[in-house]
């Protein structure tokens, strides 16, 4: 007999949800007819068959949820959308090494820049060294954050490579380079890098748009964190409290307080 267990939170971040649309009952009108859409027995006879059922355990076989998770995930890695490819990637990290090796390996040449920064950067987050033989070209690619994750992956596995130009790229006027620019700076984990990202947050460009600029904000208060700055914490609790048209800034820093344990 298979006995109830505790998904561990690895096994959860491989896991695929699904949303479900609930209808809310018929429109006002609807209300008001002689054939009414519920009744008060139907809702107690309702009520009381969720609380038998809510009583009773619930088995869960951890290692098929984690093998169909994985199996989703690997054919994610096809999908036409890069988001679910670079989404996949990221996720495979929980799954056994060798797949994940294998995902990494064919997000390097991937067509899209996105999938590419984010195998590229799990080679050094990860400690895939075996593959850093095939980050050298990608110091060559045509976008610059991919060249700045080859940097950072090189260095992390113990390589000899130039670090500098990843402080110029702070400066970027594009703000995806700065932003990632920023994080990767952070995950460097050298304190004295505190002041150019400091610079950079006085030094935005106009032209950049206020959400994007908030967006870099975070990123930014997310690195400095990392280097030591614990104050800059309230920058991403502010972050969580955002208004509706700026999702995107919540998404973020509910992102961030997750992977800082905040």
């Amino acid at each position: 007999m298979k006995n109830k267990v505790k998904i561990p939170m690895k096994h959860l971040a491989l896991s695929v949800g699904f949303v479900a649309l609930v209808s809310c009952g018929p429109d006002p009108l609807a209300r008001a007819s002689d054939a009414p859409w519920s009744s008060k027995e139907n809702s107690i006879k309702t009520l009381n068959e969720s609380d038998a059922r809510s009583s009773k355990p619930t088995l869960v076989d951890s290692k098929i949820v984690q093998e169909t998770a994985t199996r989703i995930l690997q054919s994610s890695l096809k999908e036409s959308n890069p988001r679910l490819r670079a989404n996949a990637i990221e996720s495979l990290r929980y799954a056994p090494r060798e797949l994940l090796e294998q995902a990494v390996q064919g997000g390097l040449g991937d067509a899209n820049r996105g999938v590419r920064f984010v195998a590229t950067m799990l080679i050094g987050k990860e400690s895939l060294c075996e593959l850093s033989l095939l980050l050298e070209p990608l110091l060559l690619d045509e976008s610059e954050s991919v060249q700045a994750a080859a940097m950072y992956s090189i260095y992390k596995c113990g390589g000899n490579v130039d670090l500098t130009p990843i402080a110029k790229m702070l400066q970027s006027d594009n703000p995806e380079l700065r932003g990632n620019a920023a994080m990767i700076v952070g995950q460097l984990g050298n304190k004295s890098a505190i002041e150019m990202i400091r610079d950079a947050l006085k030094n935005t460009p106009e032209m950049i748009t206020p959400i994007r600029r908030r967006i870099i904000n975070l990123q930014m208060a997310e690195a400095l964190i990392l280097l030591g700055e614990k104050e800059e914490l309230e920058v991403v609790r502010a972050g969580v409290f955002s208004s509706i048209q700026e999702a995107e800034v919540t998404a973020l820093a509910c992102q961030i307080a997750g992977n800082l344990h905040d």
